[in-house]
């Protein structure tokens, strides 16, 4: 096998949304204070996503709207596109010099929503099993009636 193809498959195998191309780093291993970081930022990110949208879970259920499926739909797609609009805008400006590729960007909206995902998933057994016990009788019931 060839230089050239070696290389190339080394770079098939290696690229992941954990690994920086250029310098082959994991995360936050070995940071520098030149390196672009991952894993913090994104933490961040997700902690502040993750509580934009239990803030809005909460004023959605307590409004009475979270029942409408089509204006909850509609709201939350605009919330996720102005976060992740605003992370990476951010993490450009702070971690990439101003510059951000695809593959980091993907890197960034995934890892960030990965941690909002899970802050979100524990806000979504407190919420169903404390907050809002009945909820999901009452959204199996708009269905029924919907599917009549």
């Amino acid at each position: 096998m060839n230089l050239l193809s070696q290389s190339i498959i080394e770079d098939i195998f290696c690229f992941s949304i954990f690994v920086d191309m250029e310098d082959r780093n994991i995360l936050d291993q070995n940071h520098e204070p030149g390196q672009n970081r991952i894993l913090k930022p994104t933490l961040e990110y997700g902690v502040i996503s993750a509580l934009v949208i239990i803030a809005y879970t909460l004023v959605a259920y307590f409004l009475g709207f979270l029942m409408e499926s089509l204006l909850n739909w509609v709201i939350t797609m605009f919330i996720y596109a102005v976060l992740i609009t605003w992370i990476l805008k951010n993490y450009r400006s702070s971690e990439g010099n101003g510059f951000l590729n695809y593959g980091r960007a993907l890197g960034i909206g995934t890892l960030t929503f990965v941690w909002a995902g899970v802050i979100s998933a524990i806000f979504s057994y407190i919420f169903f099993a404390y907050i809002a016990p009945d909820f999901i009788d009452q959204m199996l019931e708009v269905q029924y009636n919907t599917i009549r």
